[in-house]
């Protein structure tokens, strides 16, 4: 398994003490552990992998946290059944 690439990007977090910024990494396939998400998965703050759709990474994986904007487009990647996973 080829080890996850950080990216030059992150994205912005809100919270309850103001904010903070997570690095985005790029996995080439899900690390041992994770399993595909469900709705019910899916909380404020949770971090998981989602499958890139488009451009060079295609197919490959990033991370994110579900939150602020990203809840709706998360969610509609789980209802489509787009690959969302979640470690316990």
């Amino acid at each position: 398994m080829k080890p996850p690439v950080k990216l030059e990007i992150g994205q912005w977090i809100d919270d309850r003490f103001g904010g903070h910024h997570e690095d985005i990494w790029h996995y080439f396939e899900p690390p041992p552990g994770m399993r595909l998400a469900t709705l019910r998965d899916m909380y404020p703050g949770r971090q998981f992998l989602y499958q890139v759709q488009i451009g060079p990474d295609k197919g490959d994986y990033y991370t994110g946290f579900f939150a602020g904007n990203s809840i709706e487009p998360v969610r509609e990647k789980i209802r489509r059944g787009l690959p969302v996973y979640v470690k316990d």
